[in-house]
């Protein structure tokens, strides 16, 4: 079984911040941004970008010129937005988007693990790129299901199961590379934690 040979690794992660997302295709439009002129009703939510990364609702009707990040009374904190969501360290959090997701991070620190958490996709993808070597690891993960036993009774009859985690371990460690992520799915690709760590 492909699967058996899985092991745990306690790895210290890395807080993963603004300057270290390069890249990545989703967008941060989970809401509009909030204004200070615009009147917010009760329920209506709005995002906060730089520096907070965050989903805030409404508690209360004429709600104006209330920031989010300092008027508690005013507004209910959701969440990261979708772009922020695997670094929040929960995996109750998931970003989510049609087809794949992927970001380019550049930590700046040595890291010789990667962990991908609460996944659902079809592949789980690292590439680390080295500032003169170039690509230095390139490795794909089978996400799709598997049967959890051996046996042929078990590959008749059984139900597959779908791999959640995605552990990249044992990796070329260099303090300025840049990791590229990459989940793929035929429907919508889905993580709840990125962690990079040592």
């Amino acid at each position: 079984n492909k699967r058996d040979d899985m092991t745990f690794k306690i790895v210290k992660p890395i807080t993963i911040t603004e300057g270290m997302i390069i890249d990545t295709n989703i967008p941060e439009t989970d809401y509009a941004v909030w204004s200070s002129a615009t009147t917010y009703g009760k329920g209506d939510r709005v995002i906060l970008t730089s520096p907070y990364h965050m989903i805030y609702e409404s508690t209360q009707i004429s709600n104006i010129n209330k920031n989010p990040a300092t008027e508690q009374e005013w507004w209910l904190e959701v969440s990261p937005t979708n772009r922020w969501k695997p670094f929040d360290d929960l995996n109750s959090t998931t970003a989510s988007q049609a087809g794949s997701i992927t970001y380019k991070l550049r930590p700046n620190q040595i890291v010789n693990a990667v962990d991908y958490l609460n996944l659902k996709g079809d592949t789980a993808r690292l590439q680390i790129d080295a500032p003169t070597e170039g690509i230095v690891f390139d490795q794909t993960i089978d996400l799709r299901g598997y049967i959890p036993s051996a046996t042929w009774y078990d590959y008749f009859y059984s139900d597959t199961i779908n791999q959640e985690q995605a552990l990249f371990n044992n990796i070329p460690t260099y303090r300025d590379a840049d990791y590229y992520i990459t989940i793929t799915s035929t429907t919508v690709a889905e993580v709840g934690v990125i962690i990079l760590g040592y």
